[in-house]
């Protein structure tokens, strides 16, 4: 959290000069599932929330970078076929650095890196909370790319598709078989979001 927080503060202060900062704050849900826990559906539903701000380099260009909270996970519902109950809880403090492309007035493109802390992990099936035997990566390293669409001056809406580039825990089996062909858990994540600047 210090080093998100100390990377916060060398850009903003490096960025100060600059008139034309835009400052914004994010509020969305989250739809996410985690790979490597056999559960491939968008199970898991969550929030985002939190402060930012838009630097332009030109009218075409610029980078922004947000300092969010956000909700991420796995679950796997009772069905039909499955009758096992699992649950995954993730809570990050998160910030993005996207690069955004002002495709025209109304679509912005935006692409770029990641970087978050774990606040909170928590494990259930049916039968509760459980402990977790691998423990969870402290650091999760993402590549987001997402749209922005323009609603007005004040307020527009995000889609956002985010992955891991690093796993978030060694795979489950720990024999050197297994750590052969399994890479780990690794977070996909789509989150539609809405945006107000001022």
């Amino acid at each position: 959290m210090k080093q998100i927080l100390s990377i916060l503060l060398i850009v903003f202060s490096l960025t100060g000069i600059s008139q034309n900062i835009t400052g914004r704050f994010t509020g969305g849900l989250t739809a996410s599932q985690v790979s490597g826990d056999k559960s491939a559906k968008f199970n898991k539903i969550g929030f985002v929330i939190g402060p930012g701000a838009y630097i332009p380099f030109n009218d075409l260009m610029g980078i922004s970078m947000d300092l969010i909270y956000i909700q991420k996970g796995s679950r796997k519902p009772i069905t039909e076929r499955n009758f096992t109950f699992y649950k995954l809880i993730l809570n990050y403090v998160e910030v993005p650095f996207l690069f955004k492309y002002k495709f025209n007035q109304k679509v912005h493109f935006q692409l770029g890196p990641s970087f978050a802390t774990l606040v909170k992990a928590q494990e259930e099936d049916a039968y509760g909370v459980i402990g977790a035997e691998i423990p969870f990566k402290r650091f999760e390293f993402a590549l987001q790319a997402g749209i922005d669409f323009i609603l007005n001056e004040k307020l527009s809406t995000n889609i956002r598709f985010s992955n891991s580039i690093y796993y978030i825990r060694e795979p489950q089996n720990q024999s050197r078989l297994a750590r052969y062909w399994e890479k780990g858990q690794f977070i996909t994540l789509l989150s539609l979001s809405l945006i107000y600047n001022f």
